[in-house]
């Protein structure tokens, strides 16, 4: 995905945005007639310059590596689960007076049920 994010109402923060993207690659694998295994890479480039940047509002640059598994329960049950893990770039805004610094991760996990009929 690109983000033509320059050509965007920002606000008044237009001069403060670069166009960003987010690139990524998932392979699925069947290990058997049952049971799949998958992994997935994302790696998200927001556009967001430090003068973007504050304690209520910030965008971080990231990776993010997930796994899944599904399970055939019947020919038209699968069980899905999943977890991924993104991993953001640290930043960090400086002036006069203070200095920021901005970090996080997050880990999700998921289960679901597809059922065709």
């Amino acid at each position: 995905n690109y983000y033509f994010n320059e050509g965007v109402d920002w606000d008044g923060k237009e001069d403060y945005i670069e166009n960003g993207y987010e690139a990524g690659l998932a392979v699925e694998y069947c290990l058997n007639e049952k049971m799949r295994a998958s992994v997935g890479f994302l790696n998200a480039k927001g556009g967001a310059k430090e003068d973007y940047q504050t304690d209520m509002s910030y965008s971080l640059n990231s990776n993010t590596i997930g796994f899944g598994f599904a399970y055939k329960l019947a020919d038209n049950i699968l069980l899905n689960v999943g977890a991924l893990n993104t991993f953001y770039g640290d930043d960090e805004k400086n002036t006069d007076t203070y200095k920021e610094t901005y970090k996080k991760t997050t880990f999700g996990f998921a289960f679901g049920i597809d059922y065709k009929f």
